[in-house]
């Protein structure tokens, strides 16, 4: 586990989430009807790693898709910028080969995008 340096808050909030870490269901709900559910990360044995972006073409093509996936939902809301539109950054999630998603991850939508 890594994390791109520079962003203090990410450890923090990883330290949190070994406590509670309220996770949804792909069904829409868990046993009892609640929407959440206290999964707290119990994997990990230790803090994670920091690593610079610039030197890391994961968490570059990481960082790509995750900012490719946020322009798709802002037009998808109508909230992305008319210059964004005009120069079709809201389709560039839409290339990613759908081979490479991970399409399991949500019922509702096919693009494997899971809106917060």
């Amino acid at each position: 586990m890594f994390f791109d340096e520079g962003h203090s808050s990410y450890i923090r909030l990883y330290r949190m989430a070994q406590k509670y870490l309220p996770v949804g269901s792909k069904l829409g709900g868990w046993e009892g009807g609640k929407r959440t559910k206290n999964l707290p990360l119990s994997m990990f044995p230790k803090d994670a790693n920091t690593k610079s972006s610039e030197l890391s073409y994961f968490l570059q093509v990481a960082d790509l898709v995750s900012y490719a996936a946020r322009l798709k939902l802002e037009n998808e809301r109508g909230s992305l910028a008319a210059k964004r539109i005009a120069r079709d950054h809201h389709k560039v999630y839409d290339s990613i080969p759908i081979a490479k998603l991970n399409r399991l991850a949500t019922f509702k939508r096919n693009d494997a995008i899971v809106p917060t």
